[in-house]
């Protein structure tokens, strides 16, 4: 006995594409509001000075942990919250 379960899938496919729509439709609203962007742009704004301003100070040359702590000093030095890269151990099993 054969059962035709096409248009079940059909259902799930146009109800995700309609919650993909909402979710960009709100977005889109969020970044509509003119006192977000403008929260948005001044907080990129601050990122892209402390990161040239890191850039700038140290050259290049250290480890990426060097340029870390100090974009994270910045960063706090402007009262922007920043916590530091979680540490992941991972093992490698032998076969």
């Amino acid at each position: 006995m054969r059962r035709n379960f096409s248009h079940r899938f059909t259902q799930i496919n146009a109800d995700k594409k309609k919650m993909e729509e909402n979710k960009s439709n709100l977005i889109k609203a969020l970044f509509e509001q003119d006192d977000v962007k403008d929260e948005i742009n001044l907080i990129t704004e601050k990122i892209i000075g402390c990161a040239y301003k890191v850039s700038n100070a140290l050259g290049c040359g250290f480890l990426e942990k060097v340029y870390e702590n100090a974009l994270a000093y910045e960063l706090r030095k402007t009262n922007l919250k920043v916590e530091p890269q979680k540490k992941n151990q991972s093992f490698l099993r032998q076969f």
